[in-house]
């Protein structure tokens, strides 16, 4: 079966780069003839192309000159400002841009806008990751919902796909309970979102996990690129390096005398030491592979650690965030590893046979979800 993917592929992200790439890999495991339709639209691209372009294209010259202008006098302040900051994001975005185009199988075509041909796949899978969040996508974007063209007997489903804002308008829920008859399968990532679904709109979904967690270890693991430390170390996965998570972070170092390594998310980069440098998705694997511990408020962050069978605390950050991370943990009965951000913390490490054990057994609900639908 000829199967495109729907997803956030192309946002420098480590968690949605690698979940793409993870879905693609168990697919093709399947069988199956896998692509991942390169649609880009600017609600998902412009985060890190306006800090290399700062431009649109305006037809009025005028317009245009100025932006150029603009364009030009940003770059320059930042240089002179924070030109060790602005290096390393270039080499990080130049090392997601390698990581998406090697790694991915991208379709021929790119689509910037909603397409309106009909392509040319027996099944498009929507997901995984927060693709139905419409804060993130600027409104409901209809091919995220399903809501394209498609070929005599094609189906459209998804898997794992997250929403995260449920305080929706009364228009907005009714635009939303047209487009969920696009779907001959809807599999989500939270169980707050299948209640919110059967609840809201009666419609009946099935709670998947994560395309990192569904493949084998191996799968990601193989990619991994070694991290060049001598030492034993703590990991932070911070999107915005917060301070309770390095309050929690040195309380476990300073138990186990190690070091303390941070990757920013947001800049893409770590820092250890004195040194500062750019991470790739591949990258990002080593360092979860070599930790000593994790202290993260990531849900990507929390499913690496429980990959590479790592101690690790999840942290509050409040809100719809921690039910994407209450459903992981508690499915794998190990709810106790998200803790609020005043707790104080001490070294304890996770049965992860046990762990492992009920992974697999998601893993394979999982799987079956998939092999049922594309059936």
């Amino acid at each position: 079966m000829k199967i495109g993917i729907i997803t956030f592929h192309c946002a420098h992200n480590y968690g949605a780069v690698l979940q793409a790439y993870a879905l693609q890999e168990q697919l093709k495991e399947l069988g199956h003839n896998v692509e991942i339709i390169n649609y880009r639209p600017k609600s998902i691209t412009e985060d890190y192309e306006k800090t290399i372009y700062f431009y649109r294209p305006y037809k009025n010259v005028l317009r245009k000159l100025l932006s150029y202008t603009k364009m030009i006098l940003f770059s320059m302040i930042r240089n002179l400002v924070q030109p060790h900051k602005i290096k390393l994001r270039k080499q990080c975005r130049q090392k997601f841009y390698n990581f998406i185009n090697t790694k991915l199988n991208l379709s021929e075509i790119s689509y910037r806008k909603p397409f309106e041909e009909q392509l040319d796949y027996d099944c498009y899978i929507i997901g995984s990751d927060q693709v139905w969040n419409i804060d993130l996508t600027n409104g409901i974007d209809p091919i995220y919902w399903g809501n394209f063209k498609v070929g005599k007997g094609a189906k459209i489903m998804t898997y794992a796909a997250s929403m995260s804002n449920y305080n929706l308008s009364n228009d907005k829920k009714r635009t939303i309970k047209l487009l969920l008859n696009n779907f001959s399968a809807i599999g989500v990532r939270e169980l707050e979102l299948k209640n919110y679904l059967d609840e809201e709109f009666n419609v009946l979904s099935d709670v998947v996990v994560d395309p990192t967690l569904l493949v084998d270890e191996n799968v990601l693991n193989k990619i991994a690129s070694e991290p060049k430390i001598g030492e034993r170390y703590v990991l932070i996965y911070s999107l915005g390096l917060y301070e309770y998570e390095y309050r929690i972070a040195k309380a476990i170092a300073d138990q186990l005398e190690i070091v303390i390594v941070t990757i920013w998310g947001d800049l893409k980069i770590v820092n250890f030491g004195d040194r500062c440098l750019p991470v790739s998705p591949e990258d990002l694997i080593g360092w979860f592979q070599k930790a000593d511990f994790v202290v993260t408020a990531s849900f990507h962050g929390t499913a690496f650690s429980i990959l590479n069978r790592k101690p690790f605390y999840a942290v509050k950050r409040g809100g719809d965030k921690d039910s994407r991370l209450s459903t992981l943990l508690d499915s794998l009965g190990i709810g106790d590893r998200l803790v609020d951000k005043d707790c104080n913390v001490v070294v304890q490490q996770i049965a992860y046979q046990t762990v492992h054990s009920k992974l697999n057994i998601i893993r394979k609900q999982s799987l079956y979800y998939l092999i049922k639908n594309l059936n």
